[in-house]
């Protein structure tokens, strides 16, 4: 009888929970990526992160006297009207681009029937990101949300500047444990956290979205187009194999940590691929509209490779059209007409 990963699973604690140790771990995994894809990674430093991304902003810097061969498009004209000489504005190329990580840690991330809960697989994943991005001098901030609590972190740069950001994607037991959050409040969060985005991201950065998308409304949608308009937005899926493909007869148990059920399943259902392959099919039109990118992500996934793999290449949507396939294929899902 399959069983879903439960907090007193044998040898399981690193398949429920991260600790800091874990994430500052994952360093090693950032260094080695960074290594691996030197040519792509590094090109961070001139605007490119793995792909052909927005170029960076520019920050203001001083004000001085107009000097021949200066751009007439910077000129400062109330320091001129007031000083009766023309000076212009100077600016600095921003030489980091901030990296914003927003990582969902609601009820339904911390769940998984193999490999890691959802929640830890998001965590990792998070941390191997911010690791790269720290490597290669960029600032790195973002948001971490649950029913319980709402962290975030102002993008900074260097090492030490990054352990804040790790200390909130550490394991929140109070939400894992939680039997009966407010079902109103869960559906609200993703679409609280693309509102925060949208107010936190500057010009030029980089921004993931790590979640199950599973409560992905139109007005979250509407916040994460808000920021695409100057920054990329990358949405990486997690999802579990009992999403993935048809229920087969049998009974399951589950449980949350605290408390185990059992599902008695009597037919076979394909109801869960269905939700999987619409969620999907919604990133696939998402990424065509307002030229978001990303990928899926398993809670069996062996990070480093998949990661490696899937940001060689520009991530675009056809990850996400393959995956599509796959779980039509799977379930015997016929195509719309």
């Amino acid at each position: 009888m399959p069983v879903a990963i439960t907090e007193n699973s044998s040898g399981s604690s690193s398949r429920i929970a991260v600790s800091l140790a874990d994430l500052i771990a994952q360093r090693r995994q950032a260094i080695k990526l960074c290594q691996g894809f030197n040519q792509n990674l590094v090109a961070l430093q001139s605007g490119n992160y793995m792909s052909k991304f927005h170029g960076r902003g520019i920050d203001f810097e001083e004000v001085r006297l107009y000097q021949p061969g200066d751009d007439i498009r910077h000129m400062d004209w109330r320091v001129t009207a007031r000083t009766d000489q023309p000076h212009t504005k100077i600016f600095r190329e921003e030489r980091e681009r901030p990296v914003l990580l927003c990582v969902d840690k609601s009820h339904s991330m911390h769940f998984a029937t193999r490999g890691c809960f959802k929640s830890v697989i998001a965590a990792n994943t998070a941390a191997i990101l911010a690791w790269s991005a720290t490597q290669l001098g960029d600032r790195v901030g973002g948001l971490v949300f649950s029913e319980s609590s709402h962290h975030e972190h102002e993008p900074k740069r260097g090492s030490h500047q990054l352990m804040p950001f790790l200390n909130f994607l550490t394991f929140n037991k109070e939400t894992a444990t939680s039997i009966n959050p407010k079902p109103q409040a869960s559906k609200l969060l993703l679409e609280q956290a693309c509102l925060r985005m949208a107010r936190l991201t500057k010009p030029g950065s980089l921004v993931f979205i790590l979640s199950d998308f599973l409560n992905f409304n139109t007005t979250a949608v509407k916040h994460l187009a808000q920021v695409s308009r100057h920054s990329q937005v990358i949405l990486l899926l997690i999802y579990d194999a009992i999403e993935y493909q048809t229920l087969p007869p049998g009974r399951y148990r589950i449980g949350d940590g605290n408390n185990t059920a059992t599902i008695d399943a009597h037919k076979p259902r394909s109801l869960m691929g269905s939700q999987l392959l619409a969620r999907v099919e919604d990133m696939i039109g998402y990424c065509k509209r307002h030229g978001w990118q990303g990928f899926p992500l398993s809670t069996e996934a062996n990070l480093f490779p998949e990661l490696k793999m899937k940001l060689a290449t520009k991530p675009g949507m056809q990850a996400y059209s393959q995956f599509a396939l796959q779980i039509r294929d799977r379930n015997a899902i016929q195509s719309p007409p």
